[in-house]
């Protein structure tokens, strides 16, 4: 297969094997080394030496081998491919060295690879928070989660700042920490996506928070579980966010839901939450374990003017598991435990509200 991807158009080859720049001395020094000893280190025949970077660049005694950015006008590679070397009985080289140097000839035959990195500067804006006396830091996938190692520099008006070199297309995730340790980090979970050119970001407030004025309101969570199969009214879900550094039990009492009938559960939080933005996600708790929603945290902004009544949530989904009519909406659940041997096909329901007709 190797063979036949060398004998492709240069543009196609190109294409196909460009998955990470080659560098001289590691990875086409000892192609040479190893396979042109004969004739081509200590002899130079031609006027060819291949003992380093700067020699071969050089070439014999008819001028240049190698076209940096075209290797099928190279000489050299021309000789490799067609197994004119090495010579006589030498053994030809393997199809994965002949196309390992014509990648790096089109790449432009460099010793050593360009990097095309970028650097980013990250910034948070500390203005609504009483700064930890151990620094504020980063954490995030591109520096191992290290909640201590990459403290941020206070570079005027409360904004903080450090600078990573990343790679353009690369996706991380990554908090800002008041202090050096997980528990005083930011509850939000930021993302980027490296671009290709250097960039200083816009600052961020830490933990999205905005003085927004106000007072502080109690704040009413509605959730239906019916996008939830196996919940009953004996469930115990409780919430969980950033205005109660994600535990349902705090000093103001557990954020445990109540049901109030079917599907349906509500809860009023047991002290005002100050005005500002959080992130919340709804928990079943039973014998093994704590099962949280998998969906993105959901987002809750408390703007001071009001007590909130929040809209109905439905477990673990961002819409109503069926489509709203005009009529009066029923949704019907069945529950399949006790069905032998049932592995998920598609369960109907008939009766006179439908003719009796099944659907789906």
């Amino acid at each position: 297969m190797l063979h036949l991807i060398k004998k492709l158009p240069s543009i196609l080859y190109t294409s196909f094997i460009l998955l990470g720049q080659i560098d001289y001395n590691t990875e086409i020094q000892p192609i040479f080394s190893n396979n042109c000893g004969n004739c081509h280190l200590g002899n130079s025949s031609g006027g060819l030496n291949l003992s380093n970077y700067e020699n071969a660049m050089t070439g014999g005694n008819s001028g240049a081998v190698i076209e940096p950015g075209n290797h099928a006008n190279s000489y050299l590679w021309q000789k490799v491919d067609d197994g004119s070397m090495p010579p006589g009985n030498n053994p030809d080289l393997s199809a994965e060295q002949i196309n390992l140097i014509a990648q790096w000839i089109d790449e432009g035959a460099l010793e050593t690879p360009t990097s095309n990195d970028v650097v980013i500067t990250f910034q948070v804006d500390m203005t609504y928070q009483d700064v930890s006396e151990l620094g504020v830091h980063i954490g995030g996938s591109f520096q191992g989660w290290d909640q201590s190692a990459n403290e941020c520099t206070l570079i005027g008006d409360n904004i903080y700042a450090t600078t990573f070199t990343l790679t353009p297309g690369d996706n991380h995730q990554y908090k800002f920490i008041n202090g050096n340790a997980w528990p005083m980090a930011e509850s939000v979970q930021r993302n980027i996506t490296v671009p290709e050119i250097d960039t200083i970001l816009e600052p961020v407030y830490f933990d999205d928070y905005v003085d927004v004025g106000g007072d502080s309101v109690f704040v009413t969570f509605n959730l239906n579980t019916s996008t939830a199969p196996g919940f009953t009214d004996s469930t115990v879900i409780v919430i969980r966010g950033s205005f109660n550094t994600w535990s349902d039990s705090t000093v103001s009492g557990p954020w445990t839901m109540t049901n109030t009938g079917g599907d349906y559960w509500t809860f009023t939080s047991p002290t005002q939450v100050e005005p500002g933005n959080y992130e919340y996600k709804y928990v079943l708790l039973d014998e093994f374990g704590d099962h949280w929603e998998s969906s993105e945290n959901r987002s809750l902004l408390v703007d001071g003017l009001s007590d909130l009544n929040l809209p109905l949530d439905y477990y673990d989904a961002t819409e109503a598991p069926f489509t709203a009519t005009d009529s009066l909406d029923v949704w019907f659940r069945i529950s399949t435990a006790g069905i032998l041997g049932y592995s998920g096909d598609t369960m109907y329901i008939a009766g006179s509200m439908n003719d009796w007709i099944s659907e789906p």
